[in-house]
């Protein structure tokens, strides 16, 4: 599965301007700490429409697999087998399992 084909875009914005990588590419770049100045500066912003534009600027990964001209859904060409769940504004002492019991 590492070796699964995945699409990296320069940001969100820009669902035509990407390139593919291998999974385990993406996930070293996050364990290297590859765009930790620009995470840790957007974590920084208090304002939620300051922090919403910063975030919109960051470059992604799309682990679902690879397109061909935009990344929509139309344009899937491979799966990767990822399946990713993006869980927002948890608080920091909270934990999944807390969300859960919370009914979330």
């Amino acid at each position: 599965m590492k070796n699964s084909q995945i699409t990296f875009l320069q940001n969100v914005r820009a669902p035509d301007q990407f390139s593919t990588t291998t999974l385990d590419a993406a996930l070293k770049s996050i364990k290297d700490k590859t765009y930790k100045i620009q995470i840790d500066y957007i974590r920084t912003l208090t304002d939620k429409n300051a922090l919403k534009a910063a975030k919109l600027k960051l470059p992604c990964v799309n682990f679902t697999g690879t397109f061909t001209g935009k990344t929509t859904h139309e344009n899937l060409t491979t799966t990767s087998g990822v399946v990713v769940m993006d869980i927002d504004e948890l608080p920091k002492d909270s934990t999944l399992e807390d969300r859960g019991r919370e009914g979330y």
